[in-house]
C-alpha cells in the first residue's frame, strides 16, 4: 500500500508539473499576441481573471470568466482561446473545438489556438496508424512547445528533454528501464548540452538520463518550483543559482545523486 501511495503521489507532481505548464504557455502565448479589449472594460476585465483562473488550475471559474468577457466583446479571439482552453481542462472536446475554430476565423494567423486546435481534434478523433507512437510523438513536441513559450532560451538540453520525454505515456518507466540496462552514465556536461552529435546509443542514455533526472526534480521540488524555475532561466539567472534557491539543496548534491 504504501508504495501504491507513492506512485499516486508521484503521478500528482507530474501532472501538476504537465497543468502549469499549459496554463502558463496559454497565458503567455495569449498576453503577447492579443489585446484584451480596452482596459478597465468589463472583456478586459473578465479576461484577465480567466487567464488568471486558468494559471491557477480553476478551470470551471475560468470557463465563466471568458463567457462573461464574450458576451461583452465577441470578436476578441484571445478570448475565444481562453474559453478554448478552459473547455479542454474540463474534458468537454465539442466546445474547445467551437471556441478554438473561432478563434481562428478571426485571427487566421493564430499559433496558440492552432496548436490547442490540433491537440483537441487529435484527442477527439485519434489516430488511424500506429496511435502510440503519434501520440508519444505529439506529447513529445507539444511538451517542448510549452516550455519554450514559458522559457524560450537558456533551458538546458536535460531540463527540456526530461520534461519532454517524462511526459510522454509511460515516459518515465521507459526511461528507467533503458537506465537500468545500461552500465555507464553520462555527465552533467554532455547532458547539458546539444544530443544532436551523440551516438544513437548515447543519445537514448541522454534521453533517459534527463527524464529520470526531471522526475527527480519534481519529487523534489514541486510543480509551481520547476515552472518558477524555468521563468528564472529565462530572466538569466544562473542555473545553480536558481535551482538552489527553487530546490533548497546544493545543485552539485543534485547532479551526485543522478550517478
Amino acid at each position: 500500500m504504501p508504495n501504491r501511495a507513492s506512485s499516486q503521489r508521484r503521478s500528482a507532481n507530474i501532472d501538476g508539473v504537465r497543468w502549469h505548464l499549459f496554463g502558463l504557455a496559454w497565458l503567455w502565448c495569449a498576453a503577447i499576441a492579443w489585446p484584451q479589449g480596452i482596459p478597465g472594460t468589463r472583456a478586459h476585465e473578465e479576461g484577465r481573471a480567466g487567464w488568471s483562473a486558468i494559471r491557477e488550475g480553476r478551470a470551471d471559474d475560468a470557463a465563466r470568466h471568458f463567457a462573461a468577457a464574450l458576451d461583452a466583446e465577441p470578436r476578441d479571439p484571445s478570448l475565444h482561446l481562453g474559453s478554448g482552453v478552459a473547455a479542454h481542462l474540463l474534458g468537454r472536446p465539442a466546445a474547445a473545438q467551437h471556441a478554438l475554430e473561432r478563434a481562428l476565423e478571426l485571427a487566421p494567423g493564430y499559433t496558440a489556438a492552432a496548436l490547442l486546435l490540433g491537440e483537441v481534434l487529435y484527442r477527439a478523433n485519434g489516430a488511424l496508424e500506429r496511435p502510440e507512437e503519434l501520440e508519444r510523438v505529439l506529447s513529445h513536441e507539444l511538451t517542448h512547445a510549452l516550455v519554450r513559450a514559458i522559457a524560450p532560451r537558456h533551458v538546458p538540453t536535460w531540463l527540456n528533454e526530461g520534461l519532454a520525454v517524462l511526459f510522454e505515456p509511460e515516459g518515465r518507466h521507459r526511461a528507467e528501464r533503458e537506465l537500468a540496462g545500461a552500465a555507464d552514465r553520462l555527465s552533467a556536461d554532455v547532458l547539458s548540452g546539444s544530443f544532436a552529435g551523440l551516438s544513437s546509443g548515447r543519445a537514448r542514455l541522454a534521453y533517459a538520463q534527463s527524464a529520470v533526472a526531471v522526475h527527480k526534480l519534481i519529487e523534489l521540488a514541486g510543480a509551481s518550483q520547476v515552472v518558477a524555475l524555468l521563468e528564472d532561466l529565462t530572466r538569466g539567472e544562473p542555473l545553480q543559482a536558481a535551482f538552489e534557491r527553487r530546490v533548497l539543496m546544493p545543485f552539485e548534491a543534485f547532479l551526485s545523486g543522478l550517478r
